[in-house]
């Protein structure tokens, strides 16, 4: 197949990073892949291969600039089916793939209801998406957020893990530390993690908190770092390629999101073996991949008692810290890229031959 992907950009984000990877793993099975990027791109980008087409549809043209560029390169390229990764992008791949001919599949990348999107953005995309042949959602609360119709014509598939660029398991002794990885947004909740691990830390005062990520909260996130009592046991790190490397000797994994897609570090985390707790946040990625106190912990969202409690139980009990590593590790066979990146062709031959 000629499968096109409609996206902002290939920089630093989950679903630039999920695309990326299924694009590579469709063109090493003989697809051909194009990516249309709609944004300029940014500093740093996730890396193709020569083989996977990319066409820059960034224009100064505005809205409808940007929908005539599009669909002049989409026509060029002549795509057997599209993918749009992201329903906020609908409010331009629609217009531009609509009596194209071409179908196209829509691709929810986040909570469907997040108020990080424009409340007209989100109206009208919502609206747009139904036009789509099919829709593949992260998780299945992703999925029931929508009208039975669209449910009908949709699959959830997860993100996939690609084991062999994965550092292996760590087997020694854990280091006491505790790690977070991700952007630096709202939607994480950094400071109900600095909040939790204050408490922790009073009980646990050989234990540091290591944060890794850049994005618009750094200011906020450090200003609660500089007011926590264990501040000088917080460390904020920037992004870095190698951050797999920094934590796969983490005693434990803390993800405290209000709100989730899929997410990629827990599935990291999960999958390198290291004792995983997660907010139970919308729309059920962490629910999806966790089950509560066999392969990590769910706690409730908004709860930095709850939350510090759980790190307490990892940390009191190294029995199930144990016991968390070794369950969570088979994430690294049920996510593998063959198996996530086949059900995504075997799911777009089946609208094709419809």
């Amino acid at each position: 197949m000629k499968i096109g992907i409609i996206i902002g950009s290939l920089g630093f984000g989950g679903a630039e990073r999920v695309s990326v990877r299924l694009a590579q793993y469709w063109t090493q099975k003989g697809h051909n892949v194009i990516f249309f990027t709609t944004m300029e791109p940014p500093e740093k980008e996730y890396a193709i291969s020569k083989e996977i087409k990319r066409c820059f549809c960034h224009t100064s043209g505005g809205g409808f600039g940007l929908i005539k560029c599009l669909r002049s390169n989409l026509l060029s390229q002549g795509p057997d089916t599209v993918v749009v990764m992201d329903t906020p992008m609908c409010v331009y791949a629609v217009p531009t793939i609509l009596f194209t001919g071409i179908p196209f599949i829509v691709s929810e990348r986040s909570a469907p209801n997040t108020n990080a999107i424009k409340k007209k953005t989100r109206i009208l995309s919502h609206f747009l998406m139904r036009f789509a042949n099919g829709y593949v959602f992260q998780t299945n609360g992703a999925k029931n957020f929508y009208s039975k119709g669209i449910q009908k014509r949709s699959t959830v598939i997860p993100n996939p893990l690609i084991a062999s660029e994965l550092p292996e398991p760590w087997t020694g002794k854990r280091a006491k530390k505790v790690v977070a990885m991700g952007r630096l947004i709202p939607a994480k909740n950094y400071p109900l993690m600095i909040q939790a691990f204050t408490m922790f830390a009073e009980k646990n005062q050989d234990y540091i908190l290591e944060i890794y990520g850049d994005g618009s909260d750094h200011e906020l996130v450090n200003k609660c770092r500089n007011a926590s009592k264990a501040k000088e046991r917080i460390h904020l790190n920037p992004a870095r390629a190698d951050v797999l490397e920094c934590v796969r000797d983490a005693s434990m994994f803390i993800l405290s999101s209000d709100l989730e897609g899929m997410p990629n570090a827990l599935i990291e985390a999960m999958a390198l073996g290291i004792p995983s707790i997660s907010t139970d946040c919308p729309p059920g990625g962490p629910s999806d991949l966790i089950e509560d106190g066999v392969n990590g912990l769910l706690v409730p969202v908004g709860d930095a008692v709850s939350l510090s409690k759980a790190m307490s139980r990892i940390a009191d009990d190294s029995t199930l810290g144990k016991n968390l590593s070794h369950n969570s590790i088979t994430l690294r066979t049920s996510l593998n890229i063959n198996c996530i990146g086949d059900r995504w062709i075997q799911y777009m031959n089946s609208l094709l031959h419809k």
